[in-house]
């Protein structure tokens, strides 16, 4: 085996966070309970009938997230080193979150008492279950901030990052089987998988068997094409698994979304986030095959269990038929292992450049979706311009915040 080496796939990854960041604007303006935010007549969701997976783009945004900042930060030893790391973290998201924050409060002013406008500000408006409606993804960063602060007990005291992670499976294994019996807080199983999910990122980057394999574009293409297709099937397998063992536990009405945001359910997807990792980094590992085998056997044996249950017509009915074709299209790609010419991949190496607004577009389009929808359109052709206008300015304030607003901040702050 060639000796492990790190090299830099930065890109991969920037596209990655790229195309998660635009398929939850998609979700946004897509899914039903959205369906008059950004147009009272004309909804876009009735033209794409995909379903975005919003909530796993969260997901992979949180694997991400422990995978770059595990991988750029070298032990925090002293005091110095601590600070140093707490600045950079809190540089990068606060110039931009603010913004995000007082879009909300200029958009709709006099909607939101001043404690919570500040709770917001301060990034803790989750545990006070007072999320700004107006900028619904705004819960995320409460949990980013979290695992950041929790990174530096884990640096400074050179905690095993698999053992951690072993620890924080079996902790959700145990909530769930004691979840009839048991009361737990929402938000504290919520802060635990998303912690398996940002230590899986950490211990990926930490990784000492990663060895560069070269893995092909097919098998890149195909883990986004997955992508598109996992919210449909996973639910289905973890409702048929809750019912086996019977354990069925129940969106709590008590607590908000946001406080319940990350469910059991939800830890299905973790195979899958950190297989779409080693692949991207091209990294080979002996873990690769198993959870390759985890995130495509899992569905085709659910497919073959509804299949002899209710037949061909159940997938026409819970509209799994589209969704099927894009996984077999996912194992085609998978199994092909094909490359591409070099003008093709110098066409997406060009793509670099605007991967990088992906914090941005993330955390002001909801807002802006929200400023577009008091605009009435009186035809299908002003609407289809009103959502041409909506990208141009989201991607130019994107822009703007980006590479323009967030390094000045920087310079300023930072020197």
């Amino acid at each position: 085996m060639q000796k492990a080496n790190r090299i830099s796939h930065d890109l991969n990854l920037d596209i990655l966070r790229w195309i998660a960041a635009l398929t939850v604007v998609f979700h946004h303006l897509t899914n039903s309970y959205n369906k008059t935010l950004f147009d009272k007549r004309f909804f876009l969701g009735d033209y794409l009938t995909l379903d975005m997976p919003g909530h796993l783009s969260v997901l992979v945004f949180f694997v991400l997230s422990g995978y770059v900042i595990s991988r750029n930060t070298r032990q925090l030893t002293n005091k110095q080193e601590i600070a140093q790391y707490a600045r950079k973290r809190l540089v990068r998201i606060f110039p931009i979150y603010i913004v995000a924050v007082l879009l909300v409060v200029a958009i709709k002013p006099g909607t939101y008492s001043l404690p919570v406008i500040l709770s917001n500000l301060f990034c803790v408006s989750v545990p006070l279950d007072n999320v700004l409606n107006d900028n619904q993804p705004l819960w995320s960063l409460n949990y980013e901030l979290l695992y950041y602060l929790v990174f530096i007990i884990i640096s400074y005291f050179q905690i095993s990052l698999r053992k951690l992670l072993y620890g924080l499976l079996v902790i959700t294994a145990l909530l769930f089987v004691t979840s009839k019996k048991i009361f737990f807080h929402p938000l504290i199983i919520s802060y635990i998988i998303g912690f398996a999910y940002w230590i899986a990122g950490a211990m990926i980057a930490k990784s000492k068997n990663l060895v560069s394999t070269g893995l092909r574009f097919s098998r890149k293409a195909s883990l986004i094409a997955l992508f598109l297709c996992l919210e449909y099937f996973y639910p289905i397998a973890f409702e048929i698994f809750a019912k086996a063992v019977h354990l069925t536990p129940q969106l709590l009405t008590n607590y908000s979304w946001f406080q319940q945001s990350i469910k059991f359910a939800d830890i299905a997807y973790l195979p899958y986030c950190m297989l779409v990792i080693y692949v991207l980094t091209n990294a080979g590992t002996r873990f690769l095959k198993m959870l390759f085998g985890f995130t495509y056997g899992i569905i085709l044996l659910l497919l073959l269990k509804l299949v002899w249950i209710y037949g061909t017509a159940y997938f026409v009915q819970r509209g799994l038929v589209a969704p099927c074709f894009i996984f077999v299209l996912s194992l085609v790609l998978w199994l092909s292992n094909f490359s591409i010419g070099q003008r093709i991949a110098g066409l997406i190496k060009s793509t670099g450049r605007i991967s990088e607004v992906s914090y941005a577009l993330y955390i002001v389009h909801y807002p802006v979706i929200v400023l577009f929808g008091r605009i009435e359109t009186p035809g299908v052709g002003y609407w289809i311009l009103k959502l041409i206008v909506f990208f141009a300015l989201l991607f130019g304030l994107s822009y703007f915040l980006e590479l323009k607003y967030q390094p000045f901040v920087k310079k300023k702050l930072l020197g």
